[in-house]
């Protein structure tokens, strides 16, 4: 395997910062999460590899050139912030069906006059 040049590495790095929400899109590996599987980006190393905290507890790595992960939209890290897909106000897919939300006007999925921030 050849490894990445330090430009492509400062670009991974760039692109998916300590913090950033992944979801799983691709990995072969017998003891990879869950197709579909969230988690979050601790960094990236030298080599451009994705260092994660999954969701389900793994700390398996998404491999440059290898795995592939996708960042969630701005409107699924606030759904899972402020619990919008298990609210009483929610539809179930992080967005809001009545004006009762407490997070009302904020949720960037607020079907009642909520602000969209993408």
């Amino acid at each position: 395997m050849r490894f990445p040049s330090r430009e492509i590495v400062e670009a991974v790095r760039k692109e998916y910062p300590a913090g950033t929400r992944v979801r799983l899109l691709k990995m072969d590996d017998l003891q990879a999460p869950t197709i579909g599987t969230k988690g979050t980006v601790t960094g990236v190393d030298d080599t451009g590899s994705i260092l994660m905290n999954w969701d389900n507890g793994s700390g398996l790595n998404v491999v440059y050139g290898e795995d592939e992960v996708e960042k969630l939209s701005p409107s699924e890290v606030f759904a899972e912030k402020y619990h919008c897909f298990t609210c009483p106000f929610g539809n179930g897919e992080g967005g809001c069906t009545t004006t009762g939300c407490t997070q009302g006007e904020l949720n960037p999925q607020n079907k009642k006059g909520g602000v969209i921030n993408e």
